[in-house]
């Protein structure tokens, strides 16, 4: 099949609104609006199958470089150690602790960290199963459902954050449009989403590890996403590539998906020094972070 095949899309971009699009990775279903340039699947999930997808089998998934992940709750410790390094970056930003929501907050780790740090935190999680564990082992305040169900105070939270979230969502616009009427003016959205423009994604094309079928929904590359930011009133003021903290063991396994020699080599090297254990913080520098302040209401 053609790549570049040109196709009629009846659903309107998220971005710009043009209804034409074509394949850039047929075999995986992935547009590229001719208008814009923004990427997304083509076949987009409504909230029940949503609901469906990330179920307990997610958190703890067979086959992580597909979907999911190996066993989300197993690490904790990593990925707590990730949004403490996060929060105190935001810290930085805001001079202050407030009223945080995290959208996306899965088993409510970044929640359970951000109330360690003194914010007032809540979040927002479709997942039942995260929602359930959240509540009952960590006691943090969570709304299980969509973020367009939740009802909360308008303009009542000085920080949003959406962690890897943005790219699994049916309507990106829509949910930027309710984190800016939940914040107060001049209140910070922090997020994080894999760009597709990234030296790994254009290395690896329809290899790369950023491309989930069926999970991730929007491609984002610096140039859509911040014009999205901005349809939806925010002004970019941070933009960079950032990692995680994760086990050596992992990221030679993630490696492997690109190459079994890397695999081998480094597997039995970090094996015979006994690293594969050690936590690291890696940036493969395909993952944004991006910061935008809430500007004047959305028309």
């Amino acid at each position: 099949m053609n790549s570049h095949r040109q196709v009629i899309d009846f659903q309107p971009c998220n971005l710009c609104g043009s209804g034409s699009a074509r394949y850039v990775y047929p075999n995986l279903g992935l547009l590229k609006c001719d208008g814009c340039g923004l990427v997304r699947a083509d076949n987009i999930p409504d909230s029940q199958e949503m609901g469906q997808l990330y179920s307990e089998s997610y958190f703890r998934s067979a086959d992580s470089g597909a979907v999911g992940y190996d066993d989300y709750i197993a690490d904790r410790e990593k990925i707590s150690r990730t949004f403490h390094r996060r929060l105190k970056e935001i810290e930085g930003w805001t001079h202050r602790k407030g009223r945080l929501l995290d959208i996306g907050c899965a088993t409510g780790f970044s929640l359970e960290v951000a109330r360690e740090l003194g914010w007032r935190a809540q979040g927002v999680e479709i997942s039942e199963f995260a929602c359930d564990f959240a509540r009952k082992n960590l006691g943090v305040d969570v709304f299980c459902g969509l973020l367009a169900n939740a009802d909360m105070e308008p303009a009542s939270f000085d920080v949003v954050t959406m962690w890897d979230y943005i790219e699994h969502c049916p309507d990106p616009a829509e949910e930027f449009k309710k984190a800016h009427s939940l914040l107060r003016p001049g209140g910070l959205l922090a997020l994080t989403t894999p760009n597709i423009a990234s030296v790994p994604a254009r290395v690896w094309r329809s290899s790369w590890m950023g491309i989930k079928q069926g999970e991730h929904l929007y491609y984002f590359t610096p140039g859509t996403l911040k014009r999205l930011l901005a349809k939806s009133r925010f002004e970019t003021v941070r933009l960079e590539h950032v990692g995680k903290y994760i086990d050596v063991d992992f990221f030679i396994k993630r490696a492997g998906l690109y190459s079994s020699t890397v695999e081998r080599v480094a597997g039995w090297l970090t094996r015979s020094l006994g690293l594969g254990d050690r936590v690291v913080y890696i940036n493969p520098f395909d993952i944004m972070l991006v910061y935008g302040i809430r500007m004047e209401q959305v028309e």
